[in-house]
């Protein structure tokens, strides 16, 4: 079996998009902002393929509606105000 260096690509974006949810849920405001370019990078990857950009495009903007609303704020402000 071939070693594909595409392979060792897509297992780090999954590795992101892991790293970004653990630190979310601990409250790290900068994991919010990994988790938004994490997925605006899925929507440049989309190119030329108009159904995949327009069903990424969907998923960022509620992806963003959702990670940057006023109670996601609070969470992250809040959670590193306990570190501190």
């Amino acid at each position: 079996m071939a070693f594909h260096y595409e392979d060792v690509w897509i297992e780090a974006t999954e590795l992101l998009a892991f790293v970004a949810g653990v630190f979310m849920l601990r409250g790290h405001n900068w994991a919010r902002w990994l988790a938004l370019a994490w997925i605006a990078f899925h929507v440049e990857i989309s190119f030329p393929v108009v159904r995949q950009i327009a069903i990424h495009s969907l998923i960022l903007a509620v992806i963003a509606w959702l990670l940057f609303r006023s109670r996601a704020r609070h969470y992250s402000v809040n959670n590193a105000k306990e570190r501190n």
